[in-house]
């Protein structure tokens, strides 16, 4: 009855998991990982996984999940490792739990409904008919196309089912005591879960797939070696059959799907965009190979190697697109041995026991099952990163798991650990659960408010009625578990109305709280120093602006950090005029004209930014009556600035200069000094000559200042200058 029992709340648990756990929300992460542990534990504390045995290569996955936490535990950005620490404690308790064996069938009844419900929502996507949203919580899945199904997108998608979809055909294979309308039923859901994969868009997916088939057709012919000897012909014969059918179908979706992908018309080939990522990760690696610079420090370290062929616009990397290279980059070449070892020593123990039949007949299926599994994961992974969601980490674990599967009745004695071994094996199981429910029922406690209003997803991407109620539940869920993330989209809100009393303190406070526990992030400090000069406090506006400078540089298309950043300097050179210091304002211009030098962006509102500084230099030397000054700088103009951007219409820039000379020259023949007043009505003149955007009014206004100009002139000419 307990039995039965543990394997209900399992079922319940995975089912909770796939169906919040495919979308990257840390509040669906902890519910997850809260479900997943709470059945761990009470499972293990009936005695239903109290069954471990001692293997080197569990030993070696828990020295490298006690490596990851720790690694993790000591990154420069907890609220970015927690993700991975939650991650990794969630799948090492699926791993620890499916590895006693006694929750296939749980498993296969959660992957047969979960790839059913994927299924049907393919479908209707692709009659562009509006699935339901699971509790309405994620709004933005509304926004996806019809090739994500349930999952966050394509590529989770891709993963996903290939692995159910393998294990599903496994099961029906090899599972020769089960009910054989149970195994049909399940090999048409495997074949119809593998077919929305390859239709999924992913090209991982597909290769994965490939490389799966054919362990798979391997697997079969040395398995078919037990069979007599007709028998063993007519599986053979088969399954050459179903291999070239479904090396036709492979063949014929995976064109399709190649060839949609590379007509998507994308500025940069996405091949081209993987392969710089993969090497900003190497450079990354570079600057600590052996431990790493932390758990996704991917996520901002990019910036400081970005690639010079890899345009800004591009999103955000917020991983490699490579779980090798992430974790040789993240966790250094310490992490990457010790993950490369378990997953490599998972993988050959179940090689060398299906080869040697050293399985249970009962569980051929299941460590089969595990190893293409595997392989699935391990292709998959060198080129996406779809184990960060927590669905597709728990099938990875599942499959982990099961490539260490019971031995035969005649080496199980031989094999089994002593006491003393088993207890503390239970006791770390149990302490591992109750760690991650721990943390995990706190993450989630803290974010049921968010839940409530639908703010599940914290990248902004929310559909609540106010911005109060916004505030509010954003208040209790940082009060509860402090974010980075919380911190900023609180300032964010508060920046939008900085019109309110104290509006504006409280935007720099949760900015200041937000890059406190993330003093990378771009956004905040771009959002702190935007206040800073509004309040005219520039001094700390600059401060700001040069502490996240190496990481804004790469994106500054995205973010026009360098334009923002001149047009700080541009406001503290008009309040530095406002007071008679013309000297620092100008010097404020000239350091605003080297940032904008610095920008990426050769767009028309940067153009036309140092365009209208250079002209407030010029006004500022004709001030000073610094006019070879004055001049020089107007050289500068025309060899920089493009002819279009002096000549802009709306900026009728010459014309303003013959006003500013006109009135120099005015005032230094009432100095007295003639000669200097000819000069500056002749370029006066000039520059009216010069000004071509015309029409009606101002023409004839133009006509009337050259020809004042010209008695100028004259009269000076009549005077002897």
């Amino acid at each position: 009855m307990m039995a039965i029992l543990v394997k209900c709340i399992w079922v319940l648990a995975l089912l909770f998991v796939a169906g919040f756990g495919v979308t990257l929300s840390w509040v669906m992460l902890a519910m997850s990982a809260l479900c997943v542990a709470f059945a761990g534990v009470l499972g293990t504390a009936a005695g239903f996984y109290s069954r471990q045995r001692w293997s080197v290569p569990g030993m070696l996955l828990l020295a490298a999940s006690v490596y990851f936490f720790y690694r993790a535990w000591s990154s420069p950005v907890w609220d970015l490792a927690k993700e991975d620490a939650l991650l990794l404690g969630l799948g090492l308790v699926v791993y620890l739990v499916s590895r006693c064996g006694r929750l296939c069938g749980a498993w296969m009844l959660v992957l047969a409904v979960v790839a059913v419900v994927n299924i049907s929502y393919f479908g209707l996507q692709k009659l562009e008919l509006d699935p339901m949203v699971p509790m309405d919580l994620v709004s933005v899945r509304a926004e996806q196309s019809a090739d994500f199904g349930w999952f966050q997108d394509y590529g989770a998608l891709g993963n996903g089912m290939a692995i159910m979809g393998w294990v599903l055909l496994c099961f029906a294979t090899w599972a020769r005591d089960k009910a054989k309308l149970l195994r049909v039923a399940m090999a048409v859901v495997g074949v119809l879960t593998l077919v929305v994969a390859m239709m999924s868009g992913s090209r991982s997916a597909i290769m994965s797939i490939a490389v799966a088939g054919v362990l798979y057709s391997v697997v079969s012919w040395v398995y078919s070696e037990r069979f007599a000897y007709r028998l063993r012909q007519r599986v053979r014969t088969s399954l050459v059959l179903i291999t070239l059918a479904g090396c036709v179908g492979l063949g014929v979706l995976g064109y399709l799907t190649f060839a949609e992908r590379a007509g998507e018309g994308d500025a940069m080939p996405e091949t081209n965009i993987r392969l710089a990522y993969w090497g900003m990760a190497v450079e990354q690696a570079m600057d600590s190979p052996v431990t790493g610079t932390g758990a996704r420090s991917f996520s901002y370290e990019c910036f400081r190697h970005w690639n010079t062929n890899l345009k800004t616009i591009e999103a955000n990397p917020e991983f490699v697109h490579n779980e090798y290279l992430q974790a040789w980059s993240d966790y250094g070449l310490v992490g990457l041995l010790l993950m490369l070892a378990a997953l490599l020593s998972h993988w050959g123990v179940a090689v060398y026991r299906l080869y040697q039949q050293e399985v249970d007949e009962d569980r051929h299926w299941v460590a089969v099952a595990g190893l293409i599994g595997l392989t699935v994961v391990m292709v998959h992974s060198l080129t996406d990163f779809p184990q960060r969601l927590p669905w597709n980490l728990c099938l990875a674990a599942m499959c982990l798991a099961w490539c260490y599967p019971r031995v035969a009745m005649k080496d199980r004695e031989a094999q089994s650990s002593g006491k003393w071994l088993q207890v503390a094996l239970v006791m770390l199981q149990i302490g591992i659960s109750l760690a991650v429910g721990s943390y995990a029922a706190r993450e989630a406690w803290a974010g049921r408010s968010l839940v409530e209003s639908q703010q599940v997803r914290e990248d902004g991407a929310w559909e609540v009625d106010t911005k109060v109620a916004r505030l509010r539940e954003l208040e209790r869920a940082s009060e509860a578990s402090p974010d980075f993330r919380r911190y900023l989209n609180l300032a964010r809100l508060y920046h939008t109305d900085l019109s309110k009393e104290g509006a504006a303190e409280a935007a720099v406070a949760h900015y200041e709280k937000s890059l406190e526990r993330h003093p990378y992030n771009v956004v905040a400090a771009l959002g702190l120093a935007g206040i800073h000069t509004g309040q005219r406090q520039f001094e700390k506006a600059d401060e700001v602006y040069a502490s996240i400078e190496t990481y804004a540089a790469a994106r500054d298309w995205w973010f026009e950090f360098y334009l923002t950043w001149a047009r700080n300097k541009a406001y503290q050179a008009y309040k530095m005029t406002e007071s008679g210091d013309w000297d620092g304002a100008d010097t404020c211009l000239v350091e605003a004209i080297e940032l904008l030098g610095k920008a990426s962006s050769k767009s028309e509102p940067r153009l036309e930014f140092m365009r209208d500084i250079y002209i407030n230099r010029i006004r500022l030397a004709m001030a000073a009556e610094n006019y070879d000054k004055s001049a020089q700088l107007w050289v500068e103009v025309n060899e920089i600035l493009p002819v279009w951007v002096i000549h802009d219409r709306e900026a009728r820039v010459h014309r303003s200069l013959g006003e500013l000379y006109m009135r120099s020259a005015a005032s230094e023949w009432k100095k007295r000094d003639p000669a200097l007043a000819k000069v500056l009505f002749e370029k006066a003149r000039q520059f009216f000559v010069d000004d071509q955007n015309i029409s009606g009014k101002q023409e004839s206004w133009r006509l009337e200042r050259i020809n004042y100009i010209d008695q100028q002139l004259k009269l000076l000419g009549v005077a002897g200058f």
